[in-house]
């Protein structure tokens, strides 16, 4: 059974229900519940295990995760939530069916199950008793309450709710639900959270066509702010910039793209190879889609080589480039191109050979292994971050979505020389903060020191930034508050300070 996962929307007269299904169309159909301030994400790390001849609709309450939240004025109930599930039950022609509950889902299931007997062949309840009684001499007193907490909501003329950092959400969900793992708070936040103004910014999805596909991203910021483009590094995905772009200037618009082969961009036609060149030539296909003619880059790492790489061949277009441990290029020494071009066509063409390259499938907790494994520098948080674009759920687990064409060699290198006369046609004004931990830290070699050397004194004899701070190669993800007030800083001085006064 193919276990990718469709979205459930189903129409309610107040809105939508939201949800979740696993599972072949014409499987035998299992309605999954989920508990009192949980989602359907609750059953993402169940369902895969189950039996792959059933169709699993697990959805979102009225009220929870994606779901619409009930007009005013109107209670939460269990019978409520029971005519819920019959109108799902409707909207998906299903006659007979099998519930699995968790909790309050149990208590709905009970209900459900006793009001339409002849519909339930299978009642399944996780940690739930599938009713959940009061004394008798009790009920008039907890409807009372439930009537007066209602009523008091009400006369709030607006109940602003918190807002959290995505960081202080997962502490609060921990708190709340301590039988809760860290990494089951990442699986309900996923739909528990909606981003908004002030602390995290509205984000929408990106999608650019390519002649072999699309190129996606994300997108924070008003529509008419300046507008930065963001590049990720090497084998990471446009979710490197989740937790800096929130703590930067407001009134820019930010651009986040999944370089070809990483995210959810689409990976290069048979037998093309990766290279920095192919790369600028990509950004320069987003930025006309965008309609952009003037902007700023933000590139990490690999994205930092192929922004300054874009500033030199377009300098006219960039007006401001910073570069988080990058040093803009990564020459390579002239005796060893050769060697190092012809190792990357025998890469590509043994892979070729291959009939059919598999991608190894992994649970979601030996993903998380892998990847931390791979990049030592990225906390926990910024892996599961990572993932959320990184993965892609098969029959049997997960995949990861980059293109295995990224891992090799590239083929196309420049020598420093090549690399400081291009430096020279950069118009920008740059920016390079290196982690002490990362690029930053000496090198045992010292001819890549020299190299790094000279690129250094390269923008700092044209009067540009050069700065290092504590940390390791993915501090701008890892610990964003050390790096975001120097980019902050930055683009206020030489970019949003030109704006105010034209």
């Amino acid at each position: 059974m193919d276990r990718e996962v469709s979205e459930l929307s189903v129409p309610v007269p107040w809105g939508e229900i939201r949800g979740q299904v696993w599972g072949p169309d014409h499987g035998r159909p299992v309605l999954c519940l989920h508990g009192w301030a949980d989602n359907c994400g609750t059953f993402n790390t169940l369902i895969p295990l189950l039996p792959k001849e059933c169709r699993y609709v697990a959805v979102d309450l009225a009220g929870h995760g994606r779901s619409s939240h009930r007009p005013p004025g109107v209670f939460y109930s269990v019978p409520a939530y029971v005519a819920d599930v019959q109108r799902v039950i409707d909207a998906l022609h299903l006659h007979k069916f099998s519930i699995i509950g968790h909790s309050m889902g149990a208590d709905i299931a009970g209900m459900y199950s006793a009001l339409y007997p002849e519909m339930v062949d299978a009642l399944i309840l996780l940690d739930g008793y599938g009713f959940l009684p009061t004394d008798l001499k009790e009920i008039s007193k907890v409807m009372r309450q439930g009537m007066d907490e209602m009523i008091q909501f009400e006369k709030i003329t607006e109940e602003e709710r918190r807002v959290y950092t995505y960081e202080k959400a997962v502490e609060r969900l921990l708190a709340v639900n301590p039988t809760l793992s860290e990494q089951s708070a990442h699986i309900l936040l996923e739909r528990g959270l909606v981003q908004v103004e002030g602390v995290k910014q509205a984000v929408s999805e990106l999608s650019v066509p390519v002649p072999w596909g699309e190129i996606r991203g994300k997108v924070w910021g008003p529509d008419h702010g300046r507008p930065v483009l963001c590049l990720h590094g090497w084998a990471d995905n446009c979710g490197t910039f989740n937790t800096l772009i929130p703590l930067l200037p407001k009134e820019c618009r930010y651009v986040a793209v999944d370089l070809a082969g990483h995210g959810r961009s689409s990976h290069r036609p048979p037998g093309v190879f990766y290279s920095f060149p192919a790369y600028v030539a990509d950004i320069r296909r987003v930025v006309d889609g965008l309609q952009w003619t003037k902007f700023s880059i933000i590139g990490h790492s690999m994205g930092g080589n192929v922004a300054t790489l874009f500033s030199a061949l377009f300098p006219e277009m960039v007006d401001t480039l910073i570069l988080l441990d990058a040093y803009g290029f990564m020459p390579t020494d002239l005796k060893e191109i050769s060697k190092v071009m012809r190792q990357g066509m025998d890469e590509m063409i043994q892979f070729e050979k291959k009939t059919e390259e598999k991608k190894r499938v992994y649970t979601y907790e030996k993903a998380v292994e892998r990847l931390l494994a791979a990049n030592p520098t990225l906390s926990e948080q910024s892996a599961h971050i990572l993932l959320e674009r990184g993965l892609v759920q098969v029959e049997g687990g997960f995949v990861f979505s980059r293109d295995l064409r990224v891992n090799f060699k590239n083929i196309v290198r420049v020598t420093v020389e090549q690399s400081l006369e291009m430096q020279s046609m950069i118009q920008a004004s740059v920016l390079v903060v290196l982690a002490d931990k990362g690029f930053g830290a000496p090198s045992s070699e010292s001819n890549r020191q020299k190299i790094t050397s000279a690129l250094l004194q390269g923008y700092r004899d044209r009067n540009h930034m050069v700065l290092t701070v504590t940390g390791d190669h993915h501090i701008h993800l890892n610990d964003p508050e050390v790096v975001a007030p120097l980019v902050s800083d930055f683009l206020r001085t030489t970019v949003l300070s030109r704006q105010l006064q034209a």
